[in-house]
């Protein structure tokens, strides 16, 4: 039996770094890592722009310029969007701008909307300004060939965006894993249908097929074999062609482990290890077909939950070319006595909240049922034994979590 660090270190050392590359359009790309820099086509602004709403003018026709001693310049308008593109600005006049807009030649600064009076095809402005000020000039966010975004990173809405605005409609990356869910037992029916006696309604399923949406993994194959040892091994080699994850679930079915885990096997499933000394979720297994991960779960809901949190995300966050792999970790204080057995981590759903400090609540209860834990938002690993109300204890943050809700 592994430690709960041993079996994080074997699972990430035999899967592999990454998949392959491949080329996604940017609307297509949300959630995947680049594969390589990105780098900006041209300057942006590729051209010189307004800082400020306001009136793009000649610095040397306000000088001396100020409330006691307002200017007078002429306002030019253009009936065309092109047109203004062809602008030159002259002695003595002005034009309107706006923040982000192209700036016409001949301007050399832009004054406040606030200090400037529009009187029909004039405007009195009282305020001088200097060469340069509120323009920002070509290039001034981005130079041409400057690296923008760096390979591993995660396309996030911004990075998207800045990557778009930089002139790429295309982009190359990490391909995501192809991962095969199979849950085992008869008495598990689809949700929807009636129950007869001795059958539940599949939780499992739908709990880790979420996870893994949530996470950005799309490409899942999803199977329920009951216990029709044919019809499992038939997934199950098809899964092993197909897949780059495999991981196996269910009910009553995974009690018979032995004889699961020798299917598997004679399969040619290569063992990394068969139980974990860790009290929620000790019948883990996880092994290897042609570097291929594959995990065979508890079959409990939240220990289910849990396996998927710790050892399975890491795992396909580290094949899809993510370097950030793990749950964000802090220390919250407990907010009552926690029993444990020192050598044997525990791992726990919780409730963290901050008042001037992080506190965390523990939510105990069976591993096979989910109504305590719909408003977990965190897990909670106790890898010390007993711990003390008010001691500090390592907490890992769940995916997706406002942290607005944790004040």
């Amino acid at each position: 039996m592994v430690s709960y660090e041993e079996a994080i270190q074997l699972i990430l050392k035999n899967t592999p770094n990454q998949l392959g590359v491949k080329s996604l359009s940017l609307f297509n790309s949300l959630g995947y890592a680049l594969a390589y820099n990105v780098y900006s086509k041209e300057d942006i602004p590729p051209f010189k722009i307004s800082l400020i709403d306001g009136y793009a003018v000649k610095s040397e026709d306000l000088v001396q310029c100020n409330e006691d001693n307002p200017k007078e310049l002429k306002l030019i308008s253009v009936e065309k969007f092109e047109d203004y593109f062809k602008l030159k600005i002259k002695e003595g006049e002005a034009i309107k701008v706006y923040r982000g807009y192209y700036i016409p030649q001949g301007v050399n600064a832009i004054v406040e909307k606030e200090y400037v009076k529009e009187k029909g095809n004039k405007i009195i402005v009282y305020k001088s300004v200097k060469f340069g000020e509120n323009i920002a000039e070509k290039g001034y966010e981005i130079k041409k060939n400057q690296i923008i975004a760096k390979s591993g990173e995660i396309l996030v809405p911004s990075l998207i965006g800045l990557i778009a605005k930089s002139g790429h409609a295309k982009i190359k990356v990490f391909r995501k894993p192809k991962i095969y869910l199979v849950i085992t037992g008869d008495e598990i029916v689809s949700p929807g249908r009636k129950l007869s006696e001795g059958k539940v309604w599949d939780s499992i399923s739908y709990l880790i097929f979420s996870a893994l949406r949530m996470d950005g993994f799309i490409n899942i194959d999803w199977h329920r074999t009951g216990n029709n040892i044919t019809k499992f091994m038939k997934v199950i080699k098809e899964a092993l062609q197909y897949s780059d994850f495999i991981i196996i679930s269910g009910g009553m079915f995974l009690e018979e482990s032995d004889y699961l885990v020798n299917i598997l096997e004679n399969m040619g499933i290569n063992r990394i290890f068969w139980g974990i000394n860790v009290k929620s979720v000790k019948s883990l297994y996880f092994g290897t077909y042609e570097n291929k991960p594959v995990f065979i779960l508890t079959g409990k809901p939240a220990s289910d939950l849990i396996c998927y949190y710790e050892f399975i995300r890491p795992a396909l966050l580290k094949s899809s070319g993510i370097k950030e792999i793990f749950l964000k970790e802090i220390e919250a204080k407990l907010t009552e006595n926690l029993k444990g057995q020192y050598g044997v981590t525990d791992i726990f759903f919780g409730k963290l909240f901050y008042r001037n400090e992080y506190y965390v609540e523990i939510q105990k209860e069976h591993n096979f049922l989910l109504m305590p834990y719909i408003h977990s938002n965190c897990l909670v690993i106790n890898d010390k034994g007993e711990i003390s109300k008010g001691e500090k204890i390592k907490v890992h943050i769940l995916p997706k979590v406002d942290t607005i809700s944790l004040i």
